[in-house]
């Protein structure tokens, strides 16, 4: 006689792009590095019993400092004080509406221009950003939003625009952004993988996805994220293989590689794997139904002691409910 089970094995693997960690091929943005093994991951094959194989995300770390500023894209600003114009380029980096205000200010004293002639207040009700521009008709001031890599998209001034509408301000103009401010760009990234199949899916997009992350702390601090119910995709790939090298990248919702600006993160992979495995050896077979019953015992007597409690519960109470 013979009985059939399904024994399922697991393997958990903790990676980080930190090259002190073992890491390796590290990119210059920091969104994508190698791991290898010196003892490869090896799941028997298919007809040695495997059934399936499996890998989640269990856990991801990484650093809230995505650049919403970047070179050459949304890093310029054009102020003209007394028709004298004044271009501030930025460096790249993660900039709320206070900091991008000082960072500014900062370089236009540089450039010899007077830092008081401009300020920036936020509306949280509607998520816009106001401007306002100090002018005078000795010394007019107007923004112009017309320029190339004009940072109106984090402001909420579409390009083109002008502070004021019709330039230049010779009092004191305040102009509300025409749309929403967009200092969060990145809300979540995606973790990806290559020891996945084909991973996640996203509408009819695959690329190796493992998990999204949403980003639930502020600018600068670290976000922990360990989802109750990880997301399980197939790895297959990995049956009757030896893998001793895979990928691992980060990425935006639009699986742009996301510049960690000089941060590492890391994960804690769990891959798990399920053997079909036929007993024919009389003594296992009855070893096994014995834990099965053992267990079943326990259950059965667990529930038993619940219901002689919750009686014991009623009883009580009726006791204290009765009158004196």
């Amino acid at each position: 006689m013979a009985e059939v089970y399904v024994n399922t094995f697991q393997q958990d693997i903790i990676i980080d792009s930190d090259p002190a960690s073992g890491s390796s091929f590290l990119s210059a943005d920091g969104s994508t590095f190698t791991v290898d093994l010196l003892v490869p991951i090896e799941i028997p094959r298919f007809e040695d019993g495997v059934l399936s194989c499996t890998i989640s995300c269990q856990e991801c770390r990484f650093w809230n400092t995505f650049a919403n500023l970047k070179t050459g894209i949304n890093d310029s600003f054009l102020i003209n004080i007394t028709a004298v114009p004044f271009l501030i380029v930025l460096q790249e980096g993660l900039y709320s509406l206070s900091n991008l205000l000082a960072a500014l200010k900062r370089e236009l004293e540089i450039l010899g221009g007077d830092s008081s002639v401009f300020n920036f207040t936020p509306d949280d009700a509607t998520q816009t950003v106001y401007i306002e521009v100090f002018g005078t008709v000795a010394d007019p001031v107007f923004i112009d939003f017309g320029i190339v890599n004009n940072m109106g998209d984090l402001l909420g001034f579409t390009a083109g625009q002008t502070v004021p509408l019709i330039p230049p301000a010779t009092t004191t103009v305040s102009q509300q952004g025409n749309v929403e401010a967009d200092f969060n760009k990145i809300q979540q990234v995606l973790i990806h993988s290559d020891l996945c199949d084909t991973g996640l899916r996203i509408n009819n997009r695959f690329d190796s996805i493992m998990m999204e992350a949403p980003i639930d702390q502020p600018p600068g601090f670290e976000v922990v994220n360990r989802p109750f119910h990880p997301p399980i995709v197939s790895a297959n790939k990995l049956v009757g293989n030896e893998t001793s090298r895979f990928r691992n990248w980060i990425s935006d919702v639009n699986g742009n590689l996301l510049n960690t600006s000089g941060e590492f993160w890391g994960c804690r992979f769990v891959i798990e794997w399920k053997i079909q495995q036929l007993l024919t050896d009389q003594a296992m077979i009855d070893e096994k139904k014995e834990i099965k019953g053992y267990w079943r015992n326990i259950a059965e007597n667990t529930q038993k002691l619940a219901d002689i409690l919750g009686e014991m519960f009623k009883q009580s109470k009726n006791q204290k409910e009765q009158p004196l």
